[in-house]
């Protein structure tokens, strides 16, 4: 039973929402830091939105695309596909190391991917298939992932200025 939970399709929404949960709830938090504040070369961290709720707009968005694709791997059983955002999902975590490393402090997002580290190499390893298939459908994958991602960061501080301006 546990199990089969743990390999249901609609996992990998599940611990993406749980990861962006910390990252919703203490980024704007932590962008008030004294030490952050005093670091211009971590600014970009996150994007340039201090703005917790104009950040989750960015994650609705996110979990909108995982929810669909989780929901069309499982109407059409691709496991390779699931596999691609996956393992999408996973090298992400790379980005959080990468910032906590160079912070050389607490980044929000940092518990949550330690935490799932484990549970994405289990995932992976039973969703993996190696053939050509698999190869050719992760790096349309990873670009759309990557692309959407620097996208949103993009966007998020042009929906604060225009929020700000609506709510004034």
């Amino acid at each position: 039973m546990i199990l089969s939970l743990l390999f249901n399709w609609f996992t990998l929404p599940i611990l993406f929402i749980l990861h962006d949960f910390e990252e919703m709830i203490l980024v704007p938090f932590w962008k008030k830091t004294e030490r952050f504040q005093r670091n211009p070369k971590f600014w970009h961290y996150f994007g340039d939105t201090k703005n917790g709720a104009v950040f989750s707009i960015g994650v609705l968005e996110e979990f909108l695309i995982l929810l669909l694709v989780s929901a069309l791997c499982a109407a059409g059983d691709n496991g390779r596909l699931y596999l691609c955002f996956l393992t999408a999902y996973s090298f992400h975590f790379l980005i959080h190391l990468k910032m906590c490393l160079s912070y050389h402090a607490y980044v929000p997002g940092i518990v949550s991917c330690l935490l799932q580290l484990p549970l994405m190499g289990i995932l992976i390893r039973h969703y993996f298939v190696p053939d050509l298939m698999t190869f050719v459908l992760f790096v349309p994958t990873m670009l759309i992932v990557f692309g959407n991602l620097f996208l949103m960061h993009r966007l998020m501080p042009k929906w604060e200025a225009q929020l700000n301006r609506i709510f004034r």
